[in-house]
């Protein structure tokens, strides 16, 4: 199963923490996973949840990349990681998703 997810805001990354785009992204996967949680078994909701937060990861990194945002503990890194931790913990608030390994350090170009 292919999941493409278009990304419902333009991510820019500024104040204020958290931003809107992450508000308003884990106002749709707490929709989302409303809608599913009781069709679904806890698995499959618990893997396509996962498989959602790949594809985000990805387009993710790929927007940090072209804003030339890097993991340097600067003050923009700063802003996104606290965008990123107000993410990981909307989505292991849901239900049945509180161990999902979110592994998020992968959004960070890695340095050659």
């Amino acid at each position: 199963m292919n999941i493409i997810l278009i990304f419902p805001c333009q991510y820019e990354v500024k104040a204020p923490v958290p931003s809107a785009c992450f508000r308003n992204i884990c106002k749709q996967m707490a929709k989302m996973h409303e809608a599913i949680f009781d069709l679904l078994p806890e698995e499959q909701t618990q893997v396509l949840f996962l498989r959602i937060n790949a594809s985000y990861k990805l387009h993710l990194k790929k927007q940090l990349s072209h804003l030339n945002v890097i993991n340097d503990g600067g003050p923009q890194n700063g802003l996104v990681t606290a965008d990123v931790a107000f993410y990981t913990g909307n989505l292991q608030a849901l239900k049945g998703l509180k161990d999902l390994d979110l592994n998020m350090a992968e959004i960070w170009e890695q340095k050659r």
